[in-house]
């Protein structure tokens, strides 16, 4: 519709770049193969830019079973992200991998048609929460109270999740490092390197341990 009323489209683009070479050549590593990602086990897919292959099954989630409408979806964003007028990324050019960044400018993760110009804008981030939150003020006036740089947080965003048991196992090992080395004193955030959390800790300068959990970290 916006192409018929001669409206210029852009996307705002949140994740980082790997990622977005990913959706930019999905639909040519689709043509590949009839049969869904998550079946072809012993499958890698290669992609411009990326160092390493990546195997079928780890495709991020929405992408990996062709009878779900989910991916039907993701056929739809990837087929119309190359068409549009620019993309406008949420992150800046020293933060992404240079061969990533290399190959989506010259033209290969779209290799059928031009590539969109993309636009690096980043870091931007929510400064200020809107409203009230009496467990948070609670929360950062115990914060106040500890020694600087003596807490850990481990933060795995709101779609991360591990069992009981490996949380338990996460707090030992944090609670073994502090008592033998005092290494934990030296970071200050655990997290899964998603793209929000990286651009947050970039900007108050917070060193971080990545481990990565889920595709926004890719």
């Amino acid at each position: 519709m916006a192409k018929e009323l001669d409206i210029p489209t852009f996307y705002f683009y949140t994740s980082g770049v790997a990622a977005l070479a990913i959706f930019l050549y999905f639909l040519k590593i689709g043509e590949q193969t009839t049969k869904s990602f998550n079946d072809l086990t012993e499958t890698v897919l290669e992609f411009p830019g990326l160092k390493s292959p990546l195997n079928a099954p780890h495709m991020p989630e929405p992408m990996l079973d062709r009878d779900y409408l989910a991916y039907w979806d993701m056929v739809y964003f990837c087929s119309y992200l190359p068409k549009s007028n620019g993309i406008i990324a949420n992150t800046f050019e020293e933060l992404e991998p240079p061969a990533v960044l290399k190959a989506i400018a010259g033209g290969l993760c779209v290799p059928d048609a031009p590539t969109p110009p993309i636009y690096y804008i980043g870091p931007l981030i929510v400064e200020e929460k809107v409203g009230d939150s009496t467990e948070a003020e609670d929360c950062l006036s115990w914060l106040d109270q500890q020694p600087s740089r003596s807490v850990a947080f481990l933060c795995f965003g709101s779609r991360g999740a591990f069992s009981g048991a490996q949380l338990k196992e996460i707090a030992d090992g944090w609670r073994r490092v502090d008592r033998v080395t005092g290494a934990a004193s030296g970071c200050v955030e655990e997290g899964i390197s998603g793209q929000n959390s990286v651009l947050e800790a970039v900007i108050v300068g917070v060193p971080m341990v990545a481990w990565s959990l889920m595709h926004s970290s890719i």
